[in-house]
């Protein structure tokens, strides 16, 4: 896989996943939500509300190294310890964590994808 490819997958994966959580809705605490606010899986057909990594990881559904890439990119491009903590931060809302999404999503930062992804990179000392 390339380092384009792989870039062009991260910004996919992040982008569908703000999609859906636009499309849908956004929770806290859980991955996913059912319509009476119960505590689903990310993939169970009766989620509809979804946590920024919930949702990262129903769009990527079979393709952990996407998966993994797609939050270390956030993680990294957002300077943000981890998905989870931004997600369930009290000062977070629907909005922010979609546009925390498609920001990193717009974002690049090629030598870590490939690190991510267990591509080896030539680096000089």
């Amino acid at each position: 896989m390339n380092r384009l490819h792989s870039l062009n997958k991260v910004r996919k994966t992040l982008n569908k996943a703000a999609d859906l959580i636009e499309e849908k809705d956004w929770c806290k605490d859980t991955y996913a939500r059912d319509a009476d606010g119960n505590a689903v899986s990310e993939y169970s057909p009766s989620a509809v509300r979804f946590c920024m990594l919930g949702a990262i990881a129903k769009v990527s559904v079979g393709e952990s190294r996407e998966f993994i890439a797609a939050i270390q990119h956030f993680e990294k491009t957002t300077k943000c310890l981890s998905v989870t903590l931004y997600n369930d931060a009290n000062c977070t809302s629907k909005t922010d964590a979609i546009k925390a999404l498609r920001s990193a999503a717009e974002k690049t930062g090629y030598r870590w994808i490939d690190w991510a992804l267990g591509e080896r990179m030539n680096e000089t000392s």
